[in-house]
């Protein structure tokens, strides 16, 4: 699965197309499919959803896998995350054209923000990102002192062996 970093700001043609950073290219392109996969998001909030085709099939296999044929939440989630999908293939140049019914719904004009999220992406306008990333550095000052992993030991990991180890020398035993 890729993992996507960073935030672009490209520019949109007015034929929708968009060139897609280079690192998220890269991290994207597989032997099946060399494009994203984008969607409309299930928090109705204003930017385009992307990833990967193996983040979809692996999306889609724990969809069938975990649940019953007949189930409607499973039919209300494939609808939702794999009927409303689109595959959008890099040109040559390394762009996608993006739908005309997903520009509109995030507002994007002449300038779209592709943002890094991990295993998945977004991408959005860049006024209504900038609004959004406030909101988010937010909410992160705030959860940064509940997460394990955002804490790190002055010092780096030697700081970190030495906790391991009082004392010490720095070394393991």
């Amino acid at each position: 699965m890729a993992t996507f970093l960073s935030t672009s700001t490209n520019k949109v043609d007015k034929k929708g197309r968009v060139s897609v950073p280079a690192s998220f290219r890269t991290a994207a392109a597989t032997p099946a499919f060399n494009g994203v996969v984008v969607r409309i998001p299930l928090d109705d909030k204003p930017y385009i959803e992307g990833e990967d085709i193996t983040y979809t099939e692996a999306f889609a296999d724990d969809l069938h896998d975990n649940f019953d044929l007949d189930d409607e939440e499973q039919m209300a989630m494939a609808t939702e995350y794999l009927a409303s999908a689109e595959q959008l293939q890099f040109d040559p140049e390394g762009r996608v054209t993006l739908p005309a019914y997903l520009r509109d719904y995030a507002g994007i004009g002449t300038h779209a923000v592709f943002v890094g999220l991990g295993k998945k992406f977004q991408i959005w306008e860049p006024k209504a990102f900038e609004e959004h990333k406030a909101h988010q550095r937010e909410l992160a000052r705030q959860a940064r002192s509940k997460m394990k992993s955002m804490r790190r030991p002055r010092g780096g990991l030697k700081a970190a062996r030495d906790d391991d180890n009082p004392g010490g020398n720095g070394e393991r035993s």
